[in-house]
């Protein structure tokens, strides 16, 4: 557990001058995105313990939705409502009874990636049509406040950002101002607010970013030589912007502490990713190995992908082969995505940080706990080395 806070911070990146928003695309490279020109997303009973009642709820998805309806030019309708309804995916039987949900349980479903919520988007294979999302938020040992309150987590940021996934928005990591970022703070409500690059994103998929837009998210130039004022005044703007932030202050501390430390050659001279140290600090065990085979299959109310890898080494007992299950994919003709989570391609070489679950074993934090490899024995070898070292063993 040595480096396993401080770690953290490394993965962070100063924010990007350009455009970085990122879009799901289904396995065909269609945009995955709303056709229909209204949508509703309604509120589940469970959230009323959280808002303080059904009124409270809808108030909140308004406040939620609002930023995302003020961009001008979209063509979308979104509202809020309320429901008796609270479950989650998609019924394929009878699709004219699916409602897309706000719901809120005590854990999250095994095989997504740990966090506040996650949001459940049905899709169209050949298409990309999405028809239907729904938001989970997750209760067990989280304090949520509608208020911005000091010590827990902003509810209405969290909806923000995962209605971002509902439009079909993936995470964006290069840019710590983006409600789209995938971390929050405590007391942080600056996810209320959507910054350019949501904007850009948004308009991206549903429509035209027009000139001025081009403009503001344009491609940063790849010339040599020493940046100009204007490049420089532009990222100090947005380093301000990202600062806004109280967890991107302390993360921005800890890379300066985690650089003084980065000399410790199990991290440093091996390249072990922070985020993927940090997950493995977390799992039940870390295996290195060959993915053999990956299925897909629809399990009545969403996909569920099952990779097969063959273990070559491991920390923690492990067995030869291990089936590790994700949920997302695409089978029978409908896709499911949720954002974050662990993709396999067969042949690939990967270490993986797991979690033992009543259903098996599923990475940890998603695709953070997923790391490609070149070569599954070198450098195999030193990825474990860096998580025994981490991890204190």
């Amino acid at each position: 557990m040595r480096l396993g806070a401080i770690l953290v911070g490394l993965s962070l990146a100063l924010p990007s001058t350009a455009s970085g928003f990122q879009l799901k695309r289904t396995d065909a490279g269609e945009v995955v995105r709303w056709e229909t020109a209204q949508v509703r997303l309604l509120a589940a009973p469970s959230v009323d313990g959280l808002t303080g009642g059904a009124s409270a709820s809808r108030a909140l998805l308004d406040g939620a939705l609002a930023p995302w309806l003020a961009i001008d030019g979209s063509p979308l309708a979104m509202e809020s409502g309320s429901t008796t309804q609270d479950a989650v995916g998609y019924d394929t039987e009878a699709p004219e009874t699916n409602r897309s949900l706000v719901v809120a349980v005590d854990r999250l479903p095994e095989g997504v990636p740990d966090g506040l919520a996650v949001t459940f988007v049905t899709y169209r294979p050949e298409t990309g049509e999405i028809v239907d999302a729904d938001v989970v938020v997750r209760t067990h040992g989280v304090h949520y406040s509608t208020s911005g309150e000091r010590g827990r987590y902003d509810l209405q940021s969290v909806l923000t950002h995962e209605i971002g996934h509902a439009l079909g928005l993936e995470h964006e990591p290069a840019v710590l101002a983006a409600t789209m970022f995938p971390e929050i703070g405590k007391g942080e409500t600056a996810g209320r607010t959507l910054d350019a690059d949501d904007e850009a994103g948004f308009l991206e998929i549903y429509g035209q970013a027009g000139a001025d837009v081009a403009v503001r998210y344009g491609g940063c130039s790849t010339a040599p030589g020493a940046p100009g004022l204007a490049a420089i005044a532009g990222l100090l703007g947005m380093l301000a912007l990202a600062l806004r932030r109280p967890f991107v202050r302390r993360a921005v501390l800890s890379i300066f502490v985690a650089a003084a430390l980065f000399a410790v050659p199990a991290v440093a001279e091996e390249g072990v990713p922070a985020h993927f140290v940090a997950a493995s600090v977390r799992a039940d065990l870390v295996v290195v190995g060959t993915v053999r085979r990956v299925e897909s299959r629809w399990t009545g109310r969403w996909v569920e992908t099952v990779a097969e890898i063959e273990v070559r080494r491991s920390v923690g007992q492990a067995p030869a082969s291990l089936a590790v299950r994700t949920i997302g994919g695409e089978a029978d003709g409908v896709g499911t995505w949720v954002a974050g989570a662990a993709r396999f391609r067969p042949g690939e070489k990967v270490a993986v940080a797991l979690a033992r679950a009543e259903s098996g074993v599923s990475p940890v934090s998603g695709a953070d706990g997923v790391l490609a490899l070149e070569d599954d024995a070198q450098e195999g070898d030193s990825v474990l080395q860096a998580v025994r070292w981490a991890s204190g063993d």
